[in-house]
């Protein structure tokens, strides 16, 4: 989790700094012909930047039932995949840290019923998983 900090603060201060140098490149002093009252400056609009990671974390369930409800509990805005392995119990996600959070995503699966290491699923959200996808839960 450093690691996905330290990257996104890297890449959010190379962004500014380009981001500056852009400005002061298009918007700097100077330029045009002697007598010419219209400036030669061009300004161009910069795209909007986005952040694309994948991340995996641990999510308990036990069957191709408990993987179809895993994936889509995580159809979620900034989430642009997701796919549980029911052998492992890892799900791998792409999704954009500046619209969501692995935490959030953890969240989201104890709410469903899915244990994960830091979230655990309440017994009411247990309860209501079908009977062939009740894991074993750790105490």
């Amino acid at each position: 989790m450093k690691t996905l900090k330290i990257y996104i603060t890297i890449t959010v201060a190379i962004f500014l700094i380009g981001e500056t140098a852009f400005s002061q490149h298009n918007h700097g002093g100077g330029g045009g012909t002697m007598g010419n009252s219209h400036s030669n400056e061009m300004v161009m609009a910069m795209p909007a930047r986005t952040m694309i990671v994948t991340d995996s974390f641990k999510v308990w369930g036990k069957c191709d039932m408990c993987k179809a409800r895993i994936e889509k509990g995580l159809k979620m805005d900034g989430v642009s995949k997701a796919t549980w392995d029911v052998k492992s119990k890892i799900v791998d996600v792409t999704y954009d840290p500046m619209m969501i959070s692995i935490p959030e995503m953890k969240k989201k699966m104890a709410a469903l019923g899915h244990d994960t290491r830091k979230y655990r699923a309440t017994e009411e959200a247990y309860a209501k998983l079908p009977v062939c996808c009740n894991y074993e839960r750790k105490k």
